[in-house]
């Protein structure tokens, strides 16, 4: 519809509210917002943003300025993947397990993620430096497990798409 759009972590506004893209400047607005914690849909966590038909989509993730490539695939226990936080930057660590329906918890070995982390795209690492990395998912923030063990987590990509009506 000539428009852009941006999914995010549903937590970063509710419908209605402002959202300004950190690399651009680009300002848009939360058009949906979904965030259920119950025990059946525990960690549903997206947003769709709206920048209207005068911005145009960004071309690059991460602090190296790679291409943006959209998977349409659930990441792994075992996979590497980066992060990048309008706070802390780029971080990359490994999925160590799935979290509910929805989400992924990453090694506590990754720097913790701040305030305004969220939103952030999460891809694969490419294993070969000439492949782009593929987007698989949004950085949600932290999980404090009940022995106190801080891990990232983010919300699959496949999952978002999905839920807020996109495929």
């Amino acid at each position: 519809d000539g428009r852009t759009y941006a999914i995010t972590a549903g937590h970063c506004g509710q419908p209605g509210a402002e959202v300004v893209a950190p690399a651009s400047g680009a300002t848009g607005s939360m058009v949906d917002a979904v965030v259920v914690k119950d025990g059946v849909h525990h960690g549903v966590d997206v947003g769709l943003v709206d920048f209207g038909t005068t911005a145009t989509a960004g071309n690059t993730v991460g602090d190296a300025r790679w291409p943006i490539v959209l998977g349409m695939k659930w990441p792994k226990v075992g996979d590497e993947v980066c992060r990048s936080g309008s706070t802390t930057g780029t971080h990359c660590g490994v999925v160590v397990a799935r979290h509910g329906m929805h989400q992924y918890l990453i090694a506590e070995t990754m720097r913790p993620a701040a305030g305004g982390d969220s939103g952030g795209a999460v891809w694969l690492k490419p294993a070969d430096t000439r492949r782009h990395p593929v987007i698989v998912g949004i950085w949600l923030g932290t999980n404090t497990s009940p022995g106190g063990v801080v891990r990232g987590r983010f919300h699959g990509l496949v999952d978002a798409f999905g839920i807020l009506g996109l495929v």
